[in-house]
């Protein structure tokens, strides 16, 4: 008796729920769910003075706050959106949700208002902002110079843009005017016609020419027409292009491309490219469709593009020279441009058709628009991303092949393979998809286009273009660290365009920032410096991300949280040692009880090491047994350290918290798959985790769960048809029949899925008819006879990526063989459910179909399933 009362005090010592600083805290209950928020849009000023950011929430109005970093004080902007921080860091703007504009004055605090905005834009070195605004029958562009009360204004103003030096082009009704600084923002009309509908102002890099568009009057003949204008500052001249005008473009017609630029200067702005089109067939109401196996795409893509003549070709115009040249042609109509815009690349996108990857193969060309020489560069070479790219110089181009990284060197026209049995890991396994061999990356060059930069596993690689010298800059396969250029630092001002091969560089005198990640999910970044060691920023066993630095000093902004601490904003100074708090949001939840998260270890059984996060409940006592819902979907455990608010409104219809907060483990294991089994490889994962967590004594083990949404969905299907493990389970527009998903046309690719189970997520590597029993074998319809499990399934009507059909064919069986099943299917909702009240019902359906079998709450579903 003494034994036993010695134990239940030590339970009582050290349970969770009492330890110091738990005591006095309560649990969270539905009705607190509306105090969470969501923490996002964080900005920092130039000056790193100032941040901005906004809070969503789910059950209130969100707000955008300004705050000062230092001092701490704070502004707030109800419902605004659109935060932006002047140049110079002196001003900031918002838009409200009726488009009022709000500028403030950081210093002064001083407050400027307009109503009804389309757009503005700041310009800091010319120390003015400008603001078009709707006056119902009109508009107003109203320029207002940083620190003076008067303002100019221009009325019937349609669109704007800036050019470096300030000078300002606008479009009117009928004409097109520039408006300098210099000379008081005095009107200067450079084209008028009142029958025109002018479009499209594009400066150049240097603001010395300025290109924009004429759309011509309807002739009924599609697409429509259009005229080129090109002004140049220097000599104040006007030059026109027309495509009736000129013998080489007719009939062809000057067209705008829906995401494309109108034009793009060349390097050197003396030149101008521009797509033309043929003239449209008209697409006739069809009495009947064929589909012929003998085209090169399938019936739909092939409707609108049999051939290569209705794709726009690349032209460009050399403006002093008054020369047109073709670039890219009606037998490789596919075009992307160096960094210089000296060449191109071009290529045909349907030379391999029909072919079952992801992107299809072609054949690349380098082509000399100047003297319209052209020569092979690769055969069959894939137009993924990431697999291509080039210097900033223009010389040389980069790409994969067979596991190493290549150079081309334009000059020379020769190929150098720079990793050739250096026994790098070059090639990224991460995402286990049969099909292309992927590389883990290259981020780019320096800047002098003389050093190129590669990732292996674990590094980055610093190697010369002729592959002379080699460094490695981090060494992080020593503890297991992943270091990356932090790209998101460098690429947000950088405009590249479908036109353009992938050409990313890097000023190394000025430093490299560095994300970092360890194995046990530890994050942060470093500074890298050619003459010094890796200099931290932060690194930390949290979560730190969505780093943004200061323009114009060595401050940092970044996000640190992690499974129990709620986001918060945190500054770090390169001059002081620790980051200091800015903003904590959600600081609330320190009076709450909250769940725990830690990552478990297990094997599978090939004996492969996996890893999986295991939340505990928030009440969790150690010796006490609770349910488990196990959530799958590839691999989960980098998001180990995310802050999971909670919530009702959820497009998938699960949330962690709403779980550990009502006394349920939640597990998410990773799961390594075998191509050609994915459906057995991954229940035998799941399976693995799940013993794991058996081990620990902490589970009732009549009483587990299991959930996941689209590929996550099939696999939670299929694991219940191969085990008796689950008491309940929910899957979401998930595939249930591999086969038939094979043959199923799916809208939102336009294609059929074959190219799905050959070379990507489905990882069957093979057809039907190579293994027909392999499909057969990891589809969840196939075992339907076995699953003894109650489901929950649910699917949008709308979902054109994973058919609703799919989840009904699987209802069907389950409802023939006379097993539990509700199948719902929301009517107007996609892949996931984006309607906030349906997320609120499919979150509720959800809970209470695992509170029904796993908590014996026996009133659940007839509260919410029907």
């Amino acid at each position: 008796m003494k034994i036993i009362l010695y134990n239940i005090l030590l339970t009582l010592l050290f349970s969770p729920t009492l330890v110091l600083g738990q005591a006095n805290k309560r649990a969270v209950r539905l009705a607190d769910y509306k105090k969470w928020n969501l923490l996002y849009a964080e900005e920092l000023s130039a000056d790193g003075l100032w941040v901005s950011y906004k809070l969503r929430y789910d059950y209130g109005a969100d707000s955008l706050f300004v705050q000062n970093t230092h001092s701490g004080k704070r502004l707030a902007f109800p419902s605004a959106t659109n935060a932006i921080f002047s140049d110079d860091g002196k001003w900031f703007s918002c838009t409200d949700n009726e488009n009022t504009l709000s500028v403030l004055e950081l210093k002064t605090e001083q407050l400027k208002t307009y109503a009804k905005v389309i757009r503005h834009e700041f310009h800091s070195p010319m120390k003015y902002w400008v603001v078009l605004s709707n006056l119902g029958e009109s508009t107003e562009l109203i320029i207002q110079q940083y620190g003076k009360n008067q303002v100019r204004r221009v009325l019937d103003v349609k669109d704007f843009s800036i050019a470096k030096d300030g000078t300002i082009a606008i479009i009117r009704s009928h004409d097109v005017a520039i408006m300098k600084p210099a000379k008081n923002f005095t009107l200067q009309t450079i084209a008028t016609d009142v029958d025109a509908t002018f479009k499209k102002l594009q400066w150049s890099k240097s603001g010395h020419a300025l290109t924009f568009f004429e759309e011509l009057s309807d002739d009924g003949i599609k697409p429509q027409n259009h005229k080129i204008y090109w002004y140049t500052t220097k000599d104040s001249k006007l030059r026109l292009l027309e495509s009736s005008a000129i013998d080489s473009l007719q009939p062809q017609r000057i067209v705008l491309r829906k995401g494309a630029p109108a034009a793009t200067f060349s390097g050197d702005e003396n030149s101008l490219f521009f797509a033309v089109a043929s003239e449209a067939v008209p697409i006739e109401e069809e009495k009947y469709q064929i589909w012929d196996s003998a085209t090169a795409y399938e019936y739909a893509l092939n409707k609108y593009h049999s051939t290569m003549e209705s794709r726009p070709k690349l032209w460009v115009w050399t403006v002093d020279s008054a020369q047109l040249q073709q670039v890219s042609t009606l037998e490789n109509p596919g075009v992307l441009l160096d960094a210089t815009k000296q060449y191109a690349l071009i290529f045909n996108p349907m030379l391999y058709e029909p072919q079952y990857e992801h992107y299809p193969p072609a054949d690349f060309y380098i082509r000399d628009w100047a003297s319209s020489e052209q020569h092979l560069l690769l055969k069959n070479c894939s137009t993924a991303i990431g697999m291509m790219g080039g210097s900033p110089d223009g010389r040389y181009i980069h790409y994969f092949k067979e596991g190493d990284w290549w150079i081309y060197d334009n000059t020379k026209r020769s190929h150098l393979n720079l990793t050739k049995g250096l026994g790098l890991q070059l090639t990224d396994s991460s995402d286990q998809y049969p099909g292309l061999v992927v590389p883990v990356g290259c981020p780019g060059w320096s800047i002098d286009g003389k050093t190129i930069i590669f990732y292996d596993d674990y590094d980055i690689w610093l190697f010369s273009a002729d592959g002379k010298t080699r460094t490695r800059i981090t060494d992080g396969r020593k503890d297991k660290i992943r270091y990356r250029i932090y790209k998101d630092l460098y690429n947000r001002n950088i405009k590249q365009t479908k036109d353009d091969l992938p050409s990313s560089s890097y000023d190394f005198s000025k430093g490299l920032v560095l994300e970092a990640l360890g194995k046990d999910m530890e994050s942060g970044y470093f500074k890298w410096l050619p003459t010094a060691e890796l200099k931290k920023i932060v690194y930390e066993k949290t979560g730190n991300s969505r780093l943004r630095k200061a323009r114009n000093r060595e401050t940092y902004l970044f996000i640190e949280e992690s499974a129990s601490l709620p986001p918060r904003l945190m500054i770090k100074e390169s001059k002081v040692l620790q980051s200091k708090l800015v903003f904590q949001s959600n600081n609330h939840a320190k009076q709450y009880l909250w769940g725990t998260a830690e990552l478990i270890d297990y094997k599978n059984s090939a004996n492969q090491k996996l890893r999986g996060i295991l939340y505990k409940p928030s009440n969790y006592i150690q010796g006490q047994k609770y349910p488990m819902v196990v959530l799958v979907y590839e691999k989960i455990t980098p998001k180990f350290n995310d802050y999971i608010r909670p919530t009702e409104y959820s497009p998938m219809g699960f949330t962690p918290p709403h779980y550990f907060l009502d006394g349920y483990l939640v597990l998410m294991p990773d799961i390594r798959y075998t191509i050609g089994s994915p459906g057995k490889s991954a229940a035998d994962c799941i399976e693995s985790a799940i013993a794991e967590v058996k081990k620990r004594q902490m589970v009732l083990e009549d009483r587990i769960g299991i959930i996941g949404h689209s590929y996550g969905g099939y696999e939670a299907a299929f694991v219940i048809s191969q085990s008796s493990t689950f008491a309940a389970a929910v899957s979401g527009s998930g595939i249930m029949n591999l086969t038939a998903s094979y043959f199923t046309y799916e809208p939102e690719n336009i294609r059929s899925n074959a190219w799905r189970f050959e070379s990507q997520q489905g990882r069957m590597a093979c057809t039907p008819f190579d293994n027909w029993e392999s499909y057969q074998e990891n589809s969840p319809i196939r075992y339907a006879n076995q699953i003894t499990t109650p489901l929950f399934s649910w699917a949008g009507k709308k979902d054109y990526n994973v058919l609703w059909k799919q989840s009904a064919e699987l209802h069907m069986a389950l409802r023939r063989l006379g097993k539990k099943n509700v199948f719902l299917v929301y009517e107007n909702e996609s892949h996931t459910i984006r309607t906030p009240e349906l997320q609120k019902d499919l979150t509720n359906k959800t809970k209470n179909w695992f509170d029904y079998y796993l908590k014996e709450r026996k009133d659940s579903i007839l509260i919410g399933m029907h």
